[in-house]
């Protein structure tokens, strides 16, 4: 029985009002028409797509044609005068105001414009206005100069679209590259070459500077033989004269002048000097002297010179007297000899010291003066008696030898030291005093005592640190000051220095302390023991942010769930930190499910498609991808073979009490990996439950209009299969039984995990050759987004502006807060649009492809290798790339 408008209306305000829907956001649109004609006695509700805009002649936000007053008609695209013709009296194909279209008025600068055909065009141009481009848009763009004449101005005067037409920029010397550029150069005839002004000097001039701006500016005349002679002439006209020019040519050739027949005497240069060849630094013979050279030109050098064999001596020297020959002593007179170019005194014996030899050295007439054999080391006691003590400088003491450093009476070697005090072996002890005894390993006061061994050891101020470790040493020291110190510096090698390293004061620390090559305390301590080893008051300070903290296995060794868990922890063996696993043995990869988590130890999570060959195999076969847990739809009146989720969708982290967070994709599941009941992904839009199916290889169920009446819908049919009820159809009969499903009358007031209510299922038979073919949950619980689209009439062939903002969606089954009514099957009132969620709202995915595969438009793929879907429906590999479990490279 049919109910009135009103009635349906007033049912429509309690589903509005009365029903949890007047809680949702306020993206929600307001009814535009009641379908009055439900034979179901079903309530069909349409929202308007532009809520708040009146409709003609009915009430705001009603559709109607009654009661339509009527106004002028207008060109706006809406039948103003009500005559069911929309912008009658116009004509858009001549009009200028509305040319082609409402509101398109003709009009362009410096020009008559008209429509013709419905398309703006230029009747006239403004005189002195040119079309150019013959584009209508910017009208007679060009505007004549000079008269249109073309003229050398960078401007197209003419307006034929070519500047300066006419004028040859690269050759006209009247415009040389440029308009108004003239080529011009004295004594000289200019012309214009690529652009560039040039020039060729007249006869009789030259351009010898190369400077364009005073062109051929030397006047010259070559001599009839140009070539270039010591003339006073610039004979080849280069600028140059004579010897200027380097390219002049001497005659003769052999330019030396003045050369003896024995060449010893000096030549000379001919040179141009004033036009006229003259011989330049020549010299003629001279007397021989000795100087080395053959100054008489008879081939012989120094031969010659007078006083050569003349007597000769020092001039200034005592000993002898070259007038009388007369000399005293060892001195003697010599004679002049030439040597290497010089005339010197040759043989010649002058005073020397006088030593002790019973000769007069000195020449001064007394033999041996000035010799003190009380005193003379050299001589001590008697001519010849020198003093010798080893490595010592002996003293001579009234005629007799000794040594004796204490009272300043001789003298050790440098490096050698009396050590015994007993001369008889001299100074026996190899050593250099440097100061008091340091600790370096050598005898530096020359005592015979080294370091420890030394009373006079000089020690430091304890600069040993007492922090950490190195607070831990033997103490027990008997220095004063350090009696309390656990450490302190002890003179001594460092451990494991190199061969041959010197003592050095080094610090008592024990083996606990961590120390550089020079047994200082390092830095950084690098030792993992639980111990403080360089003493900065804190143990291991490079590891202490991950030690106790989680680690794992390699990424390179092992991925997803083989990877083993463990924590970090310093190893004594190896003073080193590693990650300790205990002892955990790592899992074998498994299938893939729908968990959130790399089952299959590929690095992939929750991926739909099965390992390609090479990877990691679960029990001797390739892992599987996620199989979400689906039903085979093919039954008789099915909408085409296809799959559907059993369960709503939910999220991989979901569980018994939380949704999750996960986003990555949609699963198909009533249990976690652990056997825990999921709830399902609720406050969702539509375009996330779109992506999260497109993600899982699947896409949300859809329906197809035709002048909006609906023609398939793959949801409806699994929720009604097998029922042939009067009015009203639910999964499980024809009559709404209030506890079955999870909706209003249930007051729970929330979803349930998925599955859990057993007896919401469906009843009829959707595979053919499967007993197992139930869905659960397709009433109530979460009101479901389908791919039923509503804001246009026709939807099959997948329409453009899929979950647009202006676009609008069903729900189907209704919700926890639905009455009756919304949980039926064949109820499609909820029409939202893709950008509302509520905590009711939710999905679950169709495909028309099997487990395993995609589909991608109605094509099944597998992801794993496809090049053209790789990864994901439309990611194509590029150029020289394979697709490889996903992934292109």
């Amino acid at each position: 029985m049919r109910t009135s408008l009103a009635g349906r209306l007033l049912f429509l305000a309690m589903l509005l009002l009365g029903a949890p829907c007047a809680r949702r956001s306020t993206e929600i649109l307001l009814p535009y028409a009641v379908n009055t004609s439900d034979a179901g006695g079903g309530v069909i509700i349409k929202l308007d797509a532009r809520p708040g805009q009146g409709e003609a002649g009915g009430s705001a936000g009603y559709d109607g044609q009654s009661g339509c007053t009527g106004t002028p008609e207008l060109c706006n695209g809406i039948d103003d005068d009500c005559d069911g013709v929309v912008d009658n009296g116009f004509d858009l194909l001549t009009d200028p105001l509305n040319c082609g279209t409402c509101g398109i008025v003709c009009s362009a600068p410096t020009a008559l414009t008209e429509c013709r055909a419905g398309a703006c065009v230029i009747a006239s141009c403004t005189p002195g206005y040119v079309d150019a481009d013959r584009n209508p848009t910017n009208g007679c763009e060009c505007m004549l100069t000079n008269g249109g004449v073309e003229i050398c101005d960078g401007a197209d005067n003419d307006c034929d679209g070519v500047i300066d037409d006419g004028f040859d920029l690269q050759h006209d010397p009247a415009n040389c590259g440029a308009c108004g550029v003239t080529c011009g150069a004295a004594h000289a005839d200019p012309f214009c070459a690529g652009g560039a002004c040039s020039y060729a000097c007249k006869p009789g001039f030259y351009d010898v500077d190369k400077k364009a701006g005073d062109g051929c500016e030397y006047e010259c005349t070559k001599t009839a033989n140009p070539t270039e002679v010591c003339d006073g002439i610039d004979n080849d006209c280069n600028g140059l004269v004579d010897g200027e020019d380097p390219v002049m040519v001497y005659t003769p050739a052999d330019r030396t002048c003045y050369s003896s027949a024995n060449g010893a005497c000096q030549s000379g240069l001919l040179t141009c000097i004033a036009g006229t060849m003259t011989c330049v630094g020549a010299g003629p013979p001279s007397d021989e002297i000795c100087d080395g050279r053959d100054n008489n030109c008879d081939g012989r050098i120094d031969e010659s010179d007078p006083n050569l064999g003349k007597p000769c001596y020092a001039p200034g020297l005592a000993g002898c007297d070259v007038a009388t020959g007369v000399c005293r002593g060892a001195c003697r007179i010599g004679a002049y000899v030439c040597t290497a170019g010089s005339l010197v005194c040759g043989g010649q014996v002058t005073p020397t010291l006088e030593v002790c030899n019973g000769i007069d050295d000195d020449c001064d007439g007394v033999v041996d003066n000035g010799i003190d054999t009380d005193t003379d080391p050299r001589n001590c006691g008697g001519c010849g008696h020198a003093c010798s003590f080893a490595h010592a400088f002996a003293a001579c003491v009234g005629g007799v030898c000794v040594l004796d450093e204490k009272h300043h009476l001789g003298a050790c070697a440098v490096g050698w030291v009396d050590g015994n005090g007993d001369p008889a072996d001299g100074c026996e002890y190899s050593c250099t005093p440097t100061g008091p005894e340091l600790c370096d390993g050598i005898d530096n006061d020359c005592n015979g005592l080294v370091d420890n061994a030394d009373p006079g050891l000089i020690y430091p101020s304890n600069f040993c640190l007492q922090t950490g470790e190195c607070g831990r040493g033997p103490g027990g020291s008997t220095h004063a000051g350090w009696e309390a110190s656990p450490t302190f510096p002890v003179c001594a090698i460092a451990s494991n220095a190199p061969v041959g390293t010197a003592p050095s004061w080094v610090c008592n620390y024990p083996g606990t302390v961590q120390l550089t090559a020079s047994h200082q305390v390092v830095a950084q301590e690098t030792w993992c023991d639980g111990l403080d080893n360089d003493c900065n008051g804190v143990a291991d300070d490079p590891y202490r942010a991950l030690l106790g903290t989680a680690c794992a296995d390699p990424a390179s060794t092992a991925l997803g769930a083989c990877l083993r868990k463990g924590t970090w922890r310093c190893q004594p063996a190896t003073l080193a930190m590693s990650c300790d696993l205990g002892g955990a043995v790592a899992a074998l990869p498994a299938d893939e499910i729908c968990d959130g988590i790399d089952n299959d130890c590929d690095g992939l999570v929750d991926e739909s498609w099965d390992n390609p060959v090479g990877l990691a195999q679960c029990s001797g076969r390739d892992c599987l991808g996620v199989r979400d847990d689906v039903v085979h739809v093919n039954a008789a009146g099915a909408p085409g073979d296809y799959y559907i989720y059993r369960f709503e969708a939910s999220r991989a982290d979901a569980s018994a009490t939380a949704p999750g967070l996960a986003a990555a994709r949609a699963c198909s599941r009533q249990a976690d990996g652990t056997g825990g009941l999921v709830l399902p992904w609720s406050s969702v839009t539509w375009n996330q439950a779109d992506a999260a199916c497109r993600a899982a290889g699947m896409r949300l169920c859809r329906a197809t209009r035709t002048g909006g009446a609906l023609v398939s819908d793959e949801w409806g049919f699994v929720c009604q299969a097998g029922q042939s009820c009067a009015s009203g159809f639910y999964p499980y009969g024809c009559t709404y039984r209030t506890v079955v499903c999870n909706g209003v009358d249930l007051n729970l007031g929330q979803a349930v995990p998925c599955g859990s209510r057993s007896g919401c299922v469906t009843a009829g038979d959707l595979d053919t050759s499967s007993g197992s073919d139930q869905v659960y949950d397709l009433s109530g619980n979460l009101a479901e987004w389908t791919d039923d689209r509503r804001d246009i009439a026709d939807t099959t062939g997948s329409p453009a502006g899929a979950g647009s903002a202006i676009a609008i969606y069903t729900t189907r089954g209704g919700a926890y807060d639905s009455f009756f009514r919304g949980m039926a099957c064949d109820f499609t009132g909820s029409e939202l649009h893709p950008t509302f969620s509520y905590a009711d709202t939710g999905f679950r995915c169709c495909s028309s492809c099997p487990p395993g595969t995609a589909d991608c438009s109605g094509a099944c793929v597998n992801l794993a290798s496809d090049p053209a879907n790789c990864g994901g429906c439309g990611i194509a590999c590029g150029t020289g790339t394979t697709c490889h479990n996903g992934a292109c490279w």
